[in-house]
């Protein structure tokens, strides 16, 4: 009998252990499955992510006034009438001007008594006017997300400029307040000037292929991962650079005027190569969003080691809403995009000594962010 009970004991005792291993081992899975079906979640959510549109109605304009930055004095009549179109039809009620410290006291006597408020922000380390480039990307009010700004068509002995842009971009983050991500892989920072970008506000980017020069180190898959993850871009498209343009921007040549339309350039018959490009990188499109095409000038050709000028393109507009600022270069081009942005748009033409601005290779879009 005792040998009996004995094995009885040992059966049941063997019974039991493995009755709490499989429930340990149902508890292991249940929660790896908890975690994983968690993790499936915040997955949908990223996905569910969105930057807020270009045309949503921002807080504030914020532009860098020229005044005190190196070889920029002569734009300051264009901005002075720039500044003064945007207080009076964009219908926003903020300004921030950053500028440079010998500026704010000129600023003050100019817009200090604007019909709007007018802050002037003073950032030391700004460098030049073009904030598009190096200010962060919005995802939702007071949440931004802030690339690297270090462009390859900055010389080696002109990295201090972009290094000092950097900086300012931090600077103005610290200022507005919210909250800041990286754009960042696992290993580096991700390069992205803002010229470099246009979405549709609903999960899909285009950015040239000058992003994959800019970030060698980083492959592919990750800088799309990035994207997905840190701006909700679930579909992100690469384009070629136009032939010519150093900078390797894309808010020159095509941009989204809503979640399926967007406005690209061609240039007719007076540029047939950069037509045939711009033609090709439109088929790329057609298939799945309403495409317009805005009739560019033809620049002149730039001199050697000069930056291509931006005169005659009319892609780079500066939205506000749904009031589009659209240079005028007193070209017969200029009529025929009046008449094209105004079908859909209020239209504020932006003429004063817009050329100056044009040759230093960009136009308004360049020059002037949205706080939203």
């Amino acid at each position: 009998m005792n040998n009996v009970l004995k094995h009885a004991l040992l059966v049941f005792a063997l019974i039991a252990l493995t009755s709490a291993n499989l429930f340990a081992q149902r508890q292991s899975r249940g929660k790896a499955d908890f975690k994983n079906s968690g993790g499936q979640r915040a997955g949908r959510q990223n996905l569910k992510k969105k930057m807020i549109a270009e045309w949503a109605m921002p807080r504030a304009i914020v532009l860098v006034y020229p005044q005190g930055l190196e070889e920029r004095a002569e734009l300051i009549p264009f901005y002075d009438n720039y500044i003064q179109k945007l207080i009076d039809e964009s219908g926003v009620k903020r300004m921030i001007l950053v500028h440079a410290p010998s500026a704010k006291k000129d600023l003050e006597e100019k817009f200090g008594s604007a019909k709007i408020k007018v802050d002037f922000l003073e950032i030391t380390e700004v460098a030049d006017i073009w904030i598009r480039d190096w200010a962060p990307f919005t995802m939702a009010p007071d949440t931004f997300v802030k690339a690297k700004y270090d462009p390859a068509y900055y010389a080696l002995d002109e990295k201090e400029y972009s290094a000092r842009d950097d900086r300012a971009s931090s600077a103005l983050i610290e200022y507005l307040g919210g909250e800041v991500t990286l754009l960042e892989s696992r290993t580096h920072n991700i390069i992205l000037d803002g010229g470099n970008f246009t979405h549709n506000g609903n999960g899909v980017g285009v950015v040239s292929n000058r992003i994959i020069s800019d970030n060698e180190s980083v492959l592919i898959t990750d800088y799309r991962r990035v994207f997905r993850a840190r701006m909700g871009i679930s579909r992100l498209i690469t384009v070629p650079v136009e032939p010519g343009d150093v900078t390797g921007h894309v808010d020159g040549m095509v941009r989204f005027i809503d979640p399926v339309t967007m406005v690209l350039g061609t240039y007719g018959d007076a540029y047939k190569e950069g037509t045939k490009f711009l033609n090709q990188l439109s088929k790329q499109f057609e298939n799945k969003y309403n495409v317009i095409r805005i009739i560019n000038a033809v620049a002149d050709e730039p001199k050697a080691g000069e930056m291509a000028s931006a005169f005659g393109n009319y892609i780079n507009f500066f939205r506000v809403g749904n009031t589009i600022f659209l240079p005028q270069y007193d070209l017969p081009e200029d009529e025929k995009a009046l008449k094209m942005f105004e079908t859909q748009f209020k239209v504020v033409p932006i003429k004063m000594d817009v050329k100056k601005l044009a040759d230093l290779g960009g136009v308004l879009n360049c020059i002037s962010w949205l706080y939203y």
